[in-house]
């Protein structure tokens, strides 16, 4: 009898069970150890060796997982091996890659929204740091935003910005600690929605911008960006600057080593920069599993987190289903733990516009509008998961509706199916996978978290019992 049962979870178990939406990748977020689209051809995730600090992109293995056999690609020198051979000390994830994006294409909002790519370069050295910022953009409105590529300021002028803005008297201009190269070239010009080129390099002492085959020199002597501060594509952090339009094939590189492709799946990808901050994959021993059996990072419930570089416009006047597989390591609650979050609080409290599913004194919830407007789906069951579970919630569309939230715990194999009302709208706020905005962190493994943009109660439903055939609970 436990023979026949083995076998009929190993027959479950098999990538290409996808969750119904994720087919529909451009508005969704799809973090996993497995595959979940055939599409996706890109990494898993990135991992940082603890020895060393040397840090690798891992692909998924010819089964589509995450294992000792997954080939990794060095991120130093592009050299490549295989996860069971670079790990030879603890493992750190860096980067969570969102199998939802595999274009070259960011498109900026009109709504004048900056984009958050990286937390920057460090080009701190006269004359030796040589770099190269090249890509395409299309600049679709000739207004005081225009075509802003990137900003790197951090108060004091110590960056880079590249922009045509109507504001600035039609310039096309790139800028190096305030040396400027302006180019003859308006913003009407470019705004005709065509594709357009342009490189801005440093050689040497000399600073050279070139956009459409129209270009201009600088004298840089002496001048260096001294610290790495965020880099942002369509603004700077004081948001007193913003683009619209379209970057693709954006790259930088120094001393002709490739440090930046942005794409627009960059932007959606989970990252943490901070070591302290990043959750573990692996021992100098093994991969670490939950207690299926299945590769899982691991927070420790004090600092692990990750984040996307950009904030999700979910919940807003649209149908959003979250999906997640993890497992707690806490055997009680004296507060909230967030699994996943998109989140606003005040003192630990949540305001009006947040939610999270998660933990708490009560069992597994899921809060919004301050935790008075939500959904305890605990069922009667443990307040804490001791076994890999799902938890899942899918929204109608409009600002409020009756939400769903469907359990998994294979403590006793039933899932529990709860309705309640939401009457916020929750729009723009950052989302993260293990800590909300304040001092509430998840203590536990977690293998998948799936955000469906078009993830209606219904299709969520859908995506959860394609979950459970996939993971066996």
């Amino acid at each position: 009898m436990s023979l026949s049962l083995n076998l009929g979870q190993l027959a479950t178990r098999q990538v290409g069970l996808l969750p119904s939406d994720a087919r529909q990748a451009n508005d969704n977020a799809i973090y996993s150890v497995r595959k979940v689209v055939p599409s996706y051809t890109g990494y898993a995730l990135r991992t940082r060796r603890s020895t060393d600090n040397a840090e690798a992109d891992v692909s998924f293995d010819s089964n589509g997982l995450v294992s000792d056999s997954s080939p990794v690609t060095l991120v130093s020198d592009g050299s490549t091996s295989t996860l069971g051979n670079f790990r030879s000390a603890f493992g750190f994830v860096s980067i969570w890659y969102n199998q939802c994006k595999n274009t070259e294409t960011v498109t900026i909002p009109l709504t004048g929204t900056i984009l958050q790519v990286g937390t920057g370069i460090n080009l701190d050295g006269i004359g030796s740091n040589e770099f190269v910022i090249s890509g395409t953009f299309k600049q679709t409105v000739d207004g005081a935003n225009g075509f802003q590529i990137l900003e790197n300021l951090d108060g004091t002028n110590d960056g880079i910005e590249i922009f045509s803005t109507k504001g600035r008297a039609g310039s096309t201009k790139a800028s190096f600690n305030n040396v400027d190269i302006t180019l003859a070239i308006t913003s009407a010009t470019l705004s005709d929605g065509a594709d357009h080129t342009y490189t801005l390099s440093r050689s040497g002492n000399t600073l050279t911008f070139d956009v459409d085959g129209t270009s201009g020199t600088a004298d840089v002597t002496g001048q260096s960006i001294s610290v790495s501060t965020e880099l942002f594509l369509a603004g700077n952090t004081g948001g007193n600057r913003q683009g619209v339009g379209e970057v693709s094939a954006f790259t930088v590189s120094i001393d002709g080593t490739q440090t930046y492709n942005i794409k627009d799946a960059y932007i959606y990808n989970a990252v943490q920069t901070t070591a302290a901050n990043q959750p573990i994959l692996s021992t100098p021993v093994a991969l670490l599993t939950n207690s299926n059996g299945d590769v899982a990072f691991s927070f420790n419930g004090t600092s692990n987190f990750m984040s996307p570089n950009r904030a999700l416009n979910l919940l807003s006047d649209n149908d959003t289903g979250f999906l997640v597989y993890a497992e707690s390591n806490t055997t009680s609650y004296s507060d909230q733990h967030p699994v996943i979050a998109q989140y606003q609080e005040s003192s630990g409290t949540p305001l009006a516009g947040s939610i999270y599913l998660g933990g708490s004194s009560a069992g597994w919830t899921v809060f919004q509008a301050g935790g008075s407007d939500g959904i305890n789906v605990t069922a009667g069951e443990t307040t804490s998961l001791t076994r890999p579970t799902l938890l899942a919630m899918g929204k109608p569309s409009g600002t409020s509706g009756t939400a769903t939230v469907f359990r998994s715990d294979t403590t006793n194999g039933r899932y529990a199916n709860v309705t309640d009302t939401f009457n916020t709208t929750v729009s723009g706020i950052a989302f993260s996978i293990g800590k909300s905005n304040g001092s509430d962190y998840f203590d536990g493994d977690i293998s998948e978290v799936i955000i469906l943009s078009s993830g209606s109660s219904e299709n969520t439903e859908v995506a959860f019992n394609e979950q459970k055939a996939y993971w066996g609970v």
